[in-house]
């Protein structure tokens, strides 16, 4: 991880448990859109979690991380494409599945 994230996030969030109550985003740069920055943070070893971290250094996802955060990045084609697939899978109801009113409880 950068070293300048780390003393970053050691301030926030002390050992002490002193940063209770205060969050850190996922994406340090643009916290608020949905672009690839997230993605130039992983290729700079600015990811905050491990598993976000494990995308670009993963022989198996590296490559794809990598172009995600270039210049010719295929972001926001791939999102789109995403977003159809998800709003593609249809809605499960009656018998067959429910849209829970709070997700950790079954209506």
């Amino acid at each position: 991880m950068d070293p300048a994230l780390v003393t970053n996030l050691k301030k926030t969030c002390p050992q002490n448990g002193g940063g209770l109550g205060k969050a850190v985003s996922l994406d340090q740069g643009t916290p608020t859109k949905v672009d690839k920055i997230f993605y130039q943070q992983l290729v700079s070893k600015r990811g905050i979690l491990k598993l976000d971290q494990d995308l670009a250094t993963n022989p198996a996802t590296s490559q794809r991380t990598a172009l995600l955060a270039g210049t010719k990045s295929p972001f926001t084609s791939d999102f789109v494409a995403a977003l159809i697939k998800l709003g593609n899978v249809g809605v499960k109801e009656g018998a067959n599945g429910e849209i829970r009113k709070i997700c950790s409880a079954i209506n």
